[in-house]
C-alpha cells in the first residue's frame, strides 16, 4: 500500500540536511528482522506526526460516521457527527421550546493543514456536536489521502461548497441554518466558500490568511513564503486565492478570531479581512487574543469558544 508523506510547509527550512557520504550499515543492521523493525518504527513515527494514514485520511472521531463525497474528480473524506444525545433537537441553537421545526443547524468544519490543527478541529467538532449541531469535519483535496493537489484555495473552495450542499441534504439538518468554520488555511477556504455560495448563513475563521501576497511578505516562517511563491503565485493568481479580494461577495456575517502573537499568519491578515468587509458593507466581528499564537492555550480556547458559540446562536437562529 502506497503512503505519501505530506509536510507542513513551515518546516521546509528546518528539516535535517542530507547525510554526508560515509560507511554503509554493518552486516548486522542489514539483517531482515532489524530492517523490518526499523521500518515499522519509522511508519509509527510518521503516523504520529500526521505524515500519512494508510487507511483513512482523517483519524476516527468517537460517535462519528466516516463519509466520502465525490467532488470534481476528487473523493473528499469527512467525519460526520450528529447532535449528541440530549443536546438536540430541543437544545439546538435557535430551537426554542414549542418550535414545531425540530431540524438542527449544521457546521462544515475545515481543519488547518497540519496534524496538530487537525487534532484541534476534531476536539471542536465534538464540542459542536454536544452543543446541538450536525458537524462535518472535512478533508479537502490536497489533505492527507483525499487525492488531488493542494492548489491554495481554487478547487479546494469548490470542495467546501460541495460539502455545504451535501450537508444541506442531510436528514434532520435545517438547510437555511448552515455555517462554515475554518482553522488556519481552513479559515481561508471557509471565507472563500462563503463568497462562492449563498448556503452558509454564518462563517467563522481562526487565524486565517486573507491576502495571499501580504501573507507571503509578512509571515515569520520562510518555508510558508516559499510555498506561497510556488503554489499560490503572485498578482492575479494570488488575488484569486485571497478572501479579502472576494469580500464584496460574502453576504453572511463573519467572525474573525486571531492570536495577536501569531507569527505564522500575522493578525494583520484578519484586520485586512475586517477592513475589506467593512468597506463593502459586510457584517463582521473580531476577537484578537492577546498573547495567543497560531494555537491557543486552554484559557484562550475557552474564550474563543464562548465568542464563537454566541456568534453562531445569533446568526443561525
Amino acid at each position: 500500500m502506497k503512503c505519501t508523506v505530506e509536510r507542513d510547509p513551515s518546516l521546509a527550512r528546518h528539516s535535517a540536511p542530507e547525510p554526508a557520504p560515509g560507511p554503509r550499515f554493518t552486516p548486522a543492521l542489514r539483517s531482515l528482522p532489524i530492517r523490518r523493525a526499523m521500518l515499522v518504527a519509522l511508519a509509527g513515527l510518521l503516523a504520529m506526526l500526521g505524515g500519512c494514514n494508510p487507511i483513512k485520511p482523517l483519524p476516527d472521531v468517537e460517535g462519528a460516521e466516516y463519509v466520502k463525497l465525490p467532488a470534481g474528480g476528487a473523493l473528499l473524506h469527512g467525519q460526520y457527527l450528529r447532535p449528541a444525545a440530549g443536546s438536540a433537537p430541543g437544545n439546538a441553537p435557535g430551537n426554542a421550546p414549542g418550535n414545531a421545526d425540530r431540524r438542527a443547524p449544521a457546521i462544515v468544519l475545515i481543519p488547518a493543514f497540519t496534524y496538530l490543527g487537525l487534532r484541534e478541529a476534531m476536539a471542536l467538532a465534538e464540542r459542536f456536536s454536544r452543543a446541538g449541531y450536525h458537524v462535518l469535519l472535512l478533508s479537502v483535496r490536497g489533505m492527507r489521502g483525499t487525492g488531488g493537489r493542494d492548489d491554495c484555495g481554487l478547487e479546494q473552495t469548490a470542495d467546501a461548497v460541495a460539502a455545504l450542499d451535501w450537508m444541506a441534504g442531510r436528514r434532520g439538518v435545517h438547510p437555511r441554518r448552515l455555517a462554515v468554520v475554518g482553522l488556519g488555511r481552513g479559515g481561508q477556504l471557509a471565507l472563500l466558500a462563503a463568497a462562492a455560495s449563498k448556503k452558509p448563513r454564518a462563517v467563522a475563521a481562526f487565524g486565517a490568511p486573507a491576502d495571499i501576497s501580504a501573507w507571503r511578505a509578512t509571515t515569520g516562517h520562510p518555508g510558508i513564503a516559499e510555498w506561497i511563491g510556488t503554489v499560490c503565485g503572485a498578482g492575479r493568481r494570488a488575488r484569486l486565492r485571497s478572501p479579502a479580494a472576494a469580500a464584496g461577495r460574502i453576504e453572511a456575517p463573519v467572525l474573525l478570531i486571531h492570536g495577536e502573537d501569531n507569527r505564522r499568519v500575522p493578525p494583520a491578515q484578519s484586520r485586512l479581512m475586517r477592513d475589506a468587509l467593512t468597506r463593502r458593507g459586510g457584517r463582521v466581528e473580531t476577537l484578537f487574543l492577546s498573547g495567543a499564537t497560531h494555537r491557543f492555550s486552554p484559557e484562550q480556547s475557552e474564550r474563543a469558544w464562548r465568542r464563537l458559540e454566541a456568534f453562531l446562536r445569533k446568526a443561525l437562529r
